[in-house]
């Protein structure tokens, strides 16, 4: 990890992509419990076809699509985070997440941009995974960074 102490593009992919894996690990969780009735390999795969999920090669180019998308989110958060301070980092994690809920999980999959419908409970869930992604992600840039 010492030979990518100060390239900011793989330890933020290297974070997202943890972050995105805790938060697609709750999200699986809710979903099981059912508390989600459509998880964000629904949307991811909704950005692409309807009802992707339905055979091999949507379920694949779903995670793609959602851990690519996780990897770029954690070097935008990385770049945040280096330009401000490290101070707090896992406040400005949870915070990146809230942003994350409103943009994504709003504006993108309720506006024109993704056929995917979510009833009330499955919108309010979606907040969760999205918080302990921008935390898990904050806490992973922490730990790689020292």
């Amino acid at each position: 990890m010492k030979l990518f102490k100060k390239d900011i593009i793989i330890l933020g992919v290297i974070a997202g992509l943890i972050g995105n894996s805790a938060k697609l690990i709750l999200a699986f969780i809710l979903n099981n419990l059912g508390l989600m009735t459509k998880t964000y390999l629904d949307i991811a795969g909704n950005y692409f076809q309807h009802d992707s999920l339905d055979n091999i090669y949507g379920i694949i180019n779903s995670l793609l699509a959602d851990f690519f998308y996780g990897g770029f989110l954690g070097v935008v958060l990385y770049i945040l985070i280096r330009n401000t301070d490290m101070n707090y980092i896992k406040l400005k994690g949870l915070l990146f997440g809230g942003l994350l809920h409103v943009v994504h999980n709003g504006i993108f999959v309720f506006g024109e941009f993704n056929p995917t419908t979510l009833d009330d409970l499955n919108q309010f869930m979606l907040l969760f995974p999205t918080l302990l992604y921008g935390l898990v992600t904050a806490w992973t840039l922490e730990i790689l960074v020292k």
